[in-house]
């Protein structure tokens, strides 16, 4: 397994056909998961601001979970593009690892409340979120100065 490197002032790294499909398919199912708006995993990646204070909560959720639902589909759907380029080296310039970041973290958020849907017990859950979790650290390792 080949990891992200420095090309210039961004990073790059070659995706296997198998890896690209999968990162592809989890940004798919997460775009379709925010648009739906209704869903387990949104509790987790849009928590509640006033947990004890239902009313309050409400009309925090009505000013912002909108726009901040809008503001997660940005990071999919740059993993899209970037992955779009076919076979070769995903180039990232600066502006887009931020976004892979968010994406990533994401993505990982939803697998994990899916895996305690599942009782803990999805081996393969498991293993996507491990992967995510490994292409994040070396994303981060890879930027570090």
């Amino acid at each position: 397994m080949s990891g992200f490197v420095r090309s210039g002032d961004g990073v790059e790294r070659t995706f296997s056909a198998e890896e690209r499909e999968v990162l592809q398919t989890l940004c798919r199912e997460f775009l379709a998961l925010l648009a739906a708006g209704e869903d387990s995993a949104l509790d987790r990646l849009l928590p509640d601001a006033y947990p004890d204070d239902p009313d309050a909560s409400a009309e925090y959720a009505g000013y912002t979970r909108i726009r901040l639902a809008r503001a997660k589909t940005e990071p999919a759907e740059s993993i899209l593009v970037d992955l779009g380029g076919g076979a070769g080296p995903t180039r990232l310039a600066p502006a887009r690892i931020e976004l892979w970041l968010r994406g990533l973290t994401d993505l990982r958020l939803v697998l994990h409340e899916r895996l305690e849907e599942a009782g803990g017990r999805d081996p393969m859950l498991e293993e996507l979120s491990d992967w995510l979790g490994w292409l994040l650290s070396d994303l981060l390792e890879t930027i570090e100065p």
